[in-house]
């Protein structure tokens, strides 16, 4: 496959058409789509990978001009192919814990620099507009979107599960459903690095999703998917559904569907976290509050329906303590 010239138009987009052929995102509106539902083997992404690296290594520097001026193709397939691999990528051999840039470089056998690295960054945000991504909102710039493409990073994915049992055991699936992404982010991420301190990569992921400085902006990705979780497991819990019905892809897409899950909510493999959603008998006594940690803003309210008053809300506030080992 690392024949495919991206200089030859009717190369690249046989290869676009044979990609997105699997993807089953392709046809929802714009901003609705997320890449990780490209439903290919690992196999065939390294593929793609290296096809990519082939064609990049086959230009003497990567700049954005010299990209454009090389590929030159109306449809822009090449830059359709760059932005799946870097997603799947990001899914299968990324790791928090260094440069993702560089790592995504050395995969393809490429001499990474600060200009490869700035030249990617503004490449791969105009293929998530040229493919109507979902986008994150913060965090990292461009790689805390690439990573919401698929949900959890395949080496996550089994002390993911298990975190997500112990959480909902502690909190119970309604409280999560209905706490904000933000407050669960943070939960989860001190959660795990109270109760699993050796698992340093996903710990590493957890952090990524909660604000390092005040009033920082940040994507809560993993607040994002626990939260969607916790409302499947409810409604399944609701509607009386087995969890094993998720396993086939149509009838997941059909329950999913009627589902009230945040736009941004996308989880690629639910094999590990079938068994997590067993409904559970909700524990109204012994489940713990997700606590804010976040102040509450102050607000202005004018109320319109009777005498123009205008009125100081004052919040309330939630007291959050971190409890040390007694």
């Amino acid at each position: 496959m690392t024949t495919f010239n991206f200089s030859i138009p009717r190369q690249t987009q046989h290869l676009w058409q044979t990609i997105s052929s699997h993807w089953s995102h392709y046809n929802r509106p714009d901003k609705q789509r997320f890449l990780g539902s490209v439903q290919i083997s690992q196999k065939a992404t390294d593929q793609v990978l290296d096809v990519v690296g082939y064609n990049l290594s086959n230009l003497s520097t990567v700049t954005y001009n010299k990209l454009y001026e090389r590929f030159d193709e109306p449809e822009q397939n090449w830059l359709k192919i760059l932005t799946f691999a870097l997603s799947e990528y990001a899914y299968y051999y990324s790791s928090v814990e260094e440069k993702f840039w560089y790592g995504f470089c050395q995969r393809l056998k490429l001499s990474c620099n600060q200009s490869l690295e700035k030249t990617l960054r503004r490449i791969v945000g105009e293929g998530f507009d040229l493919l109507g991504l979902v986008k994150a909102k913060g965090g990292y710039p461009y790689v805390s979107t690439l990573w919401l493409q698929s949900g959890i990073p395949q080496q996550n994915l089994n002390h993911f599960a298990h975190l997500v049992q112990e959480f909902s055991n502690e909190y119970g699936w309604w409280e999560i459903a209905h706490s904000s992404c933000e407050d669960i982010s943070e939960e989860l991420f001190d959660f795990c690095h109270e109760k699993h301190p050796q698992w340093t990569t996903l710990i590493h992921f957890l952090k990524s999703s909660c604000p390092q400085k005040e009033n920082e902006e940040v994507e809560p990705i993993s607040g994002q998917l626990l939260q969607g979780i916790a409302i499947i497991a409810v409604e399944l819990e609701r509607q009386g559904t087995l969890p094993e019905t998720l396993k086939d892809d149509n009838e997941r897409e059909k329950l999913l569907r009627n589902y009230y899950l945040p736009n941004n909510f996308f989880l690629r493999d639910w094999n590990s976290l079938i068994q997590v959603l067993t409904p559970k008998q909700r524990r109204f006594g012994n489940s713990r509050k997700i606590i804010s940690r976040r102040q509450k803003p102050l607000s202005l309210v004018l109320d319109v329906t009777e005498s123009l008053n205008m009125q100081l809300v004052l919040p309330e506030q939630s007291l959050w303590k971190k409890v040390g080992n007694a």
